[in-house]
């Protein structure tokens, strides 16, 4: 249906860029997809945040920006990857509650901020 990569960088379109401190180039593949059953679209995207933490904050704002027309869009949003542990579980339960349903967040780790 329709895909694209974008790099986790201060220019995502340019191919290889890197984050806002030294780092490895460090990308967003997306793609939407239709569930065949209920002809129900949704994005599936697969990423591989930077363990510096220097640029944890620049890379979950660029990832939750990219994701937001697919929200307004009412597209549920499928985001797999290696998030690292640099701190970004309150940043992920975010995610969860503007991407999934707000009233009812789930994460896989069960992960509360009202029990942290």
């Amino acid at each position: 249906m329709e895909y694209d990569v974008y790099w986790l960088s201060e220019t995502p379109d340019r191919p290889y860029s890197v984050g806002w401190v030294l780092s490895l180039p460090r990308v967003v593949i997306w793609a939407r997809l239709v569930e065949l059953a209920s002809n129900q679209e949704f994005i599936f995207s697969s990423t591989h945040f930077d363990n510096n933490g220097g640029n944890k904050e620049n890379t979950v704002k660029l990832f939750l920006d990219r994701n937001r027309p697919f929200v307004d869009q009412n597209l549920p949003v499928i985001a797999v990857g290696d998030y690292n542990k640099y701190g970004l579980l309150l940043h992920l339960f975010c995610f969860v509650c503007l991407f999934d349903q707000p009233s009812n967040p789930s994460t896989f780790s069960t992960f509360s901020p009202h029990t942290q």
